[in-house]
């Protein structure tokens, strides 16, 4: 999970996995609770493993790729929409062929 901040600062935060969803029945999956900074524009941005891990990329250089896109966005002034547009056309132009889907969430002032 990644957060992002208006200033341009970013931070990785990595939380408990466990199975694909869907593909074993009645299984318990871990809970995080994260609260967005009141203080300050923020975002909560989860990806796929597709968006940050491809053949050339590692998972920690993806995460930190996604972690600065994502604060260059809101600094920017975009809204969670175009931030995700961002981090998703960034995956695609290096050519993932995994599965993309991102999610951002945005706590304003």
């Amino acid at each position: 999970m990644l957060f992002a901040h208006e200033d341009g600062s970013h931070g990785i935060r990595r939380l408990p996995g466990g199975p694909v969803l869907g593909i074993l029945p009645d299984t318990d999956y871990p809970e995080e609770t994260f609260t967005l900074d009141k203080d300050k524009d923020t975002a909560l941005v989860m990806v796929t493993d597709g968006v940050v891990e491809a053949p050339d990329l590692s998972l920690d250089t993806g995460l930190e790729q996604t972690g600065t896109l994502a604060a260059q966005a809101l600094h920017n002034g975009l809204d969670a929409a175009e931030t995700a547009d961002r981090v998703l056309d960034a995956a695609v132009a290096m050519n993932h062929s995994d599965d993309l889907a991102v999610l951002v969430v945005r706590r304003t002032r």
